[in-house]
């Protein structure tokens, strides 16, 4: 049975090769949190984020996850929310995008992948941690690959 593995430290450090994942909005901004770091060190990659929202509707977003590459990392855009700030959707629909969206990641990876994360949602969205590691090792445990998924704690 797969499970979640926690590491004290900083995403940026996991090995080349993995894909890195956030949770994101559906407008394309990654201004705020995690997101913002992963804007400074991904730009190729955030703009091309920014281009998927401006060409599709927030709503046919939701619950979708994009892949981009990047140097020595594939990055990972779980989209679990419409909007962001105040304009955020609440927790339980933002549980259920991101179940839709890890449905969604799952079906494109096409071998076993390492995947890391931070504790997504639980930061700026503002959903308990443990509501979506639940939905995380759900999804793990359905899927018939076996992936690995890092979560990184500071």
């Amino acid at each position: 049975m797969p499970t979640l593995n926690y590491r004290n430290g900083n995403i940026f450090d996991a090995p080349a090769g993995s894909l890195l994942l956030h949770a994101c909005n559906a407008h394309g901004a990654w201004g705020a949190g995690i997101a913002l770091q992963f804007a400074h060190r991904f730009p190729v990659a955030q703009r091309a984020y920014a281009r998927d929202c401006a060409a599709h509707s927030a709503d046919a977003l939701a619950g979708t996850t994009r892949l981009y590459p990047a140097p020595r990392h594939t990055i990972a855009c779980l989209i679990t929310s419409r909007g962001y700030g105040k304009r955020r959707d609440a927790p339980d629909l933002i549980l259920q995008f991101t179940r839709s969206a890890l449905a969604h990641l799952l079906r494109q990876l096409r071998q076993t992948t390492a995947i890391h994360s931070p504790r997504i949602n639980a930061g700026l969205f503002g959903v308990p941690w443990p509501s979506t590691a639940e939905l995380l090792t759900q999804a793990l445990d359905a899927c018939p690959t076996a992936h690995t998924w890092t979560v990184w704690t500071l």
